[in-house]
């Protein structure tokens, strides 16, 4: 891994760290710390806080010693004078930005920007949500709820759906993009997307 990736890596960590804090700081003073928190239609905690660390969060205060665990895996950049290994710092930091992110979507869920809307837009699924204005103004789809999970594994085992791809990155143009995806659904592949639009 180039020291340029790394430096950037663990400069992108730090700033997402600190943004998560800010946020969970105005939550607080905001909702209370007793305010629930949990993403929609889903019987689990946390995912990615709970499979890495363990930790239930079930209410805005729960989100400190996540933040509090993130904290401590942030490393200072590496030096430009002399080499030194700097691998384990940089994947340290990047697990540092995985749970500073979900802090702040969940954060956003309490303040109900989560999933984002959409005029017009109407998702495929039977996913719901009470906050979507009785289904006059489309959302986005948010975190991969149970409903989903379960008919995605089904299809996934009984073959009706051969596979997933996830795509990160821009492709050249949106009509690059649509392309791209409608060949991948055609045959059936459950893809998710990563990146901006417009190259």
């Amino acid at each position: 891994m180039s020291k340029y990736i790394a430096t950037r890596a663990i400069r992108g960590a730090n700033a997402l760290v600190h943004e998560a804090d800010v946020m969970l700081k105005q939550a607080l003073a905001d909702k209370g710390p007793d305010t629930a928190v949990a993403f929609p239609n889903t019987a689990y905690y946390l995912p990615l806080i709970y499979g890495m660390t363990g930790q239930k969060v079930e209410k805005l205060a729960d989100l400190q010693p996540a933040l509090t665990h993130a904290h401590e895996l942030l490393h200072p950049l590496p030096s430009s004078q002399h080499w030194t290994p700097y691998l384990g710092e940089t994947l340290d930091s990047g697990m540092a930005t995985l749970i500073a992110a979900e802090v702040v979507e969940a954060i956003r869920f309490v303040y109900g920007t989560q999933p984002e809307q959409m005029p017009g837009f109407a998702l495929a699924g039977g996913t719901a949500y009470s906050n979507n204005g009785n289904g006059l103004v489309g959302h986005l789809n948010g975190p991969i709820d149970d409903i989903q999970l379960r008919s995605w594994g089904i299809a996934l085992v009984d073959g009706r759906m051969p596979g997933f791809a996830a795509i990160v990155g821009c492709a050249k143009s949106n009509e690059v993009a649509v392309k791209l995806v409608r060949e991948l659904q055609r045959r059936n592949i459950l893809t998710f997307l990563s990146g901006n639009v417009n190259g």
